[in-house]
């Protein structure tokens, strides 16, 4: 006779480690999937100054889009509307269609703008801010049976 698992009397809850990008994504991911969770940012602020400019194409534009975010980032960012591969020198080797094939195909433009933010814009839209907790460094995790 086989053993049934019975299910948890413990509610689900996913944590999150960080709030940067991904972090931020996955709780709005989450927030809209209606699934319980808590985000734990080691910085005491959340927009932090580390990284660097972002390239965000229509196919990450679209999550954005569905988070309720996205027109907020088109309209603190000016779209990359061409493309060019240079030489060493700096002299234009060719000029692609990439940018505009893309917004043709997706109807969504490919934006540039730096990682802060991005991570400002994914923090604002947030509907409930209850769930980040700052200054919460995770030393490690412990998996205990029930």
């Amino acid at each position: 006779m086989a053993l049934e698992k019975s299910p948890s009397q413990k509610p689900f809850r996913v944590v999150i480690v960080g709030a940067g990008i991904v972090g931020l994504s996955l709780s709005h991911a989450l927030t809209l999937a209606k699934i319980d969770h808590v985000v734990f940012e080691k910085h005491s602020e959340i927009v932090s100054l580390h990284g660097a400019a972002l390239t965000i194409f229509p196919s990450a534009a679209r999550i954005f889009d569905q988070f309720g975010i996205f027109e907020g980032m088109k309209v603190s960012t000016t779209p990359v509307q061409k493309e060019y591969l240079r030489w060493p020198d700096g002299s234009v080797n060719l000029e692609t269609r990439l940018m505009r094939d893309l917004l043709a195909e997706f109807d969504l433009p490919t934006i540039l703008f730096d990682r802060q933010r991005c991570v400002t814009h994914l923090y604002d839209g947030l509907p409930d801010k209850s769930v980040i907790r700052t200054s919460t460094c995770v030393e490690r995790i412990e998996v205990r049976e029930p």
